[in-house]
């Protein structure tokens, strides 16, 4: 009787265990398909990876260095944005100095520089002799550096709106720092900068006085222009103060070709940059979807005004500035990413 119930409960038990069977196999062959999508997909040779039921990009990580003004902020934050929301990459924000950024670059540390003043010393070692460090096009922006006054300097001292002037008046700028010399302010000592050599090779009353880095800088500009004190420094475009300071150019020796080959000996007025994208040869060989958008990125002068207005004279955070940008540029933003 009992070996009878047996039989009569075992064909039921034999099919759950082969339904339970069968769940098992889909479930392990479910992770192995997803670890298969994954391994090709490190390997590069896959586009997409399948992970929870959806799909994100195969950009993986991309460091891009931010520079020590708000152009340069401008720059990485809507990069960063389209690179997150649209490639669905990981983007990572350094903050090293001009120079140091070749060394990181050729060391793997970061992918993308966006802003470049054209270092010619350090395209030579790093991108020339090393080949560590792609030149990836032009950002589309013009950069002119020069030195500067405010407009009611030179209201009061017509002949400070040229460079001859500033020989018999030096001292009007004379500061505490400076001492018996006139004070010229200039940003970060890795700045694309002849200030000193002009100075000298030009026979000026001056000294080359560092604020350390943009904010800096246009703190020290603010508090003289609010004041209505005399100030020298050294500045440039693209740049947001502009809009809201009223500044004059001193006008210094023109430039003509070559004049400043010999850095030591330049006395002529710097050039217009057309400012370049630089990537490590790592990262540009890296097949990453990122390369062909970094090299495709590119915009002129008002617009990358508009977003570092909108961080420096709005007080609006980087990321929000520039993601109100994308918003409103869509087709430029078509542009760039090709329907990505």
């Amino acid at each position: 009787m009992t070996r009878g119930h047996e039989c009569h409960r075992r064909p039921w038990l034999f099919l759950l265990v082969a339904v339970l069977v069968a769940l098992v196999a889909t479930a392990c062959g479910s992770d192995a398909d997803n670890e298969s999508t994954t391994t090709a997909a490190a390997g590069g040779e896959e586009t997409t990876t399948a992970t929870g039921g959806g799909e994100t990009g195969d950009c993986g990580d991309v460091t891009i260095n931010e520079n020590s003004w708000v152009g340069s902020s401008a720059n990485v934050y809507v990069a960063k944005h389209i690179l997150e929301n649209t490639y669905g990459c990981t983007v990572e924000v350094t903050k090293i100095a001009e120079i140091p950024a070749f060394q990181a670059m050729a060391d793997g540390k970061v992918d993308v520089v966006l802003e470049d003043w054209q270092h010619t010393a350090e395209y030579a070692k790093y991108i020339e002799e090393q080949a560590k460090v792609q030149d990836a096009g032009s950002l589309g922006v013009t950069g002119h550096i020069g030195w500067f006054v405010p407009t009611y300097v030179v209201d009061e001292n017509p002949e400070l709106a040229t460079w001859e002037g500033l020989k018999e008046k030096a001292d009007l700028f004379k500061t505490s720092e400076s001492g018996d010399k006139g004070q010229l302010l200039d940003g970060d000592p890795s700045y694309v900068t002849n200030d000193e050599a002009l100075v000298k090779n030009l026979g000026l009353d001056l000294k080359v006085i560092y604020a350390g880095g943009e904010a800096s800088q246009i703190t020290s500009v603010q508090q003289a222009y609010k004041k209505k004190e005399p100030i020298l420094f050294y500045w440039y475009t693209p740049q947001w103060l502009n809009a809201e300071l009223d500044l004059t150019e001193v006008t210094l020796p023109a430039y003509e070709e070559g004049c400043d080959a010999d850095l030591k000996a330049v006395k002529c007025a710097y050039p217009d940059y057309d400012l370049r994208k630089l990537m490590s040869t790592e990262f540009a060989e890296s097949g990453s979807p990122a390369v062909d958008f970094v090299k495709a990125f590119e915009w002129g002068n008002d617009e990358q005004n508009d977003v570092a207005v909108a961080i420096a004279g709005e007080g609006m955070k980087p990321e929000d500035a520039a993601a109100a940008w994308v918003e409103e540029n869509a087709d430029k933003v078509e542009a760039w990413t090709g329907g990505a």
